[in-house]
């Protein structure tokens, strides 16, 4: 499988039985409680209120060009960082936000998009912030000169670099994360999956992370498992001996 990229150095196949090896190792310790968020998250944030700021989230990514790689992990740092610590459902929005700028900053993509991201959470809308329960932030209004809409005076630069800080903490300095993203595309390879099944299979990964119960099912096999339906949907054999 890796012998058709031997030629690429980015690709760095000398060390890739490695780097996967110790990605299974990680992802076990990564592994989140199916109801974890009722558990640390006492203010009543549900899986709803976050199922909305992903999905509004992804959208950002979208309009950003962010690279797919930081979606997926500023998931995963925003669902151990709820986890860890419970939250004012006024800030939910910034914590995803601050989650995002560290994934950037991990990827090396686009570290300074902060300046990028505070327009957007300003006029994120009203419709939106009352799905999301942070409306309460959103009391204390003015007008965005550049927007001319109605802003969250708390969305400000300063305040999500201080959510940052204190994800980056929360994590205890850890922001390598597996996720499903990555697994697909090796999979991918191992099976030798056409572009259509590939695609499919990241759309089904983007469906599962808005669903947080499945946070107790490692990265890898969910990764598998939505390789295998889209294979099957696209007209492929769902699962074989190289899946397994």
């Amino acid at each position: 499988m890796d012998d058709t990229s031997a030629y690429d150095p980015l690709r760095t196949n000398e060390y890739t039985r490695e780097i996967f090896q110790s990605m299974v190792e990680k992802e076990t310790s990564l592994l989140l409680e199916e109801d974890f968020l009722k558990k640390t998250q006492t203010t009543g944030i549900s899986g709803k209120d976050r199922a909305t700021l992903l999905n509004w989230l992804v959208g950002v990514h979208g309009r950003l060009s962010i690279p797919t790689e930081s979606l997926w992990l500023m998931v995963s740092y925003f669902d151990h960082y709820l986890a860890k610590k419970k939250i004012n459902p006024d800030h939910l929005l910034l914590v995803g936000g601050a989650c995002l700028l560290l994934a950037c900053k991990w990827e090396q993509q686009r570290p300074g998009i902060i300046d990028e991201l505070i327009p957007s959470f300003k006029s994120c809308g009203d419709k939106f912030r009352a799905k999301c329960r942070c409306q309460n932030a959103y009391r204390a209004r003015g007008l965005d000169k550049d927007h001319k809409v109605p802003f969250c005076a708390n969305c400000t630069k300063n305040a999500m670099m201080s959510i940052e800080r204190d994800v980056w903490a929360k994590l205890d300095h850890s922001l390598n994360h597996p996720t499903a993203v990555v697994y697909i595309r090796r999979f991918s390879m191992a099976v030798q999956a056409r572009d259509a099944a590939r695609y499919m299979a990241f759309y089904f990964a983007e469906l599962c992370f808005l669903d947080s119960t499945l946070n107790k099912y490692r990265q890898s096999r969910i990764a598998a498992a939505c390789l295998s339906l889209a294979q099957q949907v696209t007209g492929k054999s769902g699962w074989s001996d190289t899946h397994q």
